[in-house]
């Protein structure tokens, strides 16, 4: 009996932390394409296609290490978003921004 209750423990104990793993946010980064403040909604640059995420009012937005909203984000800009999939839409728990990189290419403009 007492051999049954440890295994049962252990099961509980392992079910339990891969459904904490599955619910960890995933993290993207890219440039801004695209920033639509009337769905909440910011596009980054992806490998093949840009990628949305939308946000909440839980969302917690930064730049420099202050907090930012949704509009201070600008294409261009360079961020870090983590999010968590639901309902078959991107769903952004954090954004770190960073100013878009100058062009070096052409250091008058």
């Amino acid at each position: 009996m007492r051999k049954a209750s440890i295994v049962a423990l252990v099961f509980c104990l392992i079910l339990g932390l891969s459904v904490v793993a599955m619910a960890k946010d995933k993290t993207a980064k890219g440039a801004v394409t695209a920033v639509n403040t009337t769905d909440n909604s910011v596009s980054l640059k992806g490998k093949t296609a840009n990628q949305t995420y939308w946000t909440t009012d839980k969302t917690k937005i930064s730049k420099s290490h202050k907090s930012i909203v949704i509009n201070d984000i600008k294409v261009g800009d360079w961020a870090e978003i983590w999010y968590t999939s639901k309902d078959g839409k991107d769903w952004a728990t954090k954004i770190v921004v960073k100013a878009a990189a100058k062009d070096k290419s052409n250091p008058g403009a």
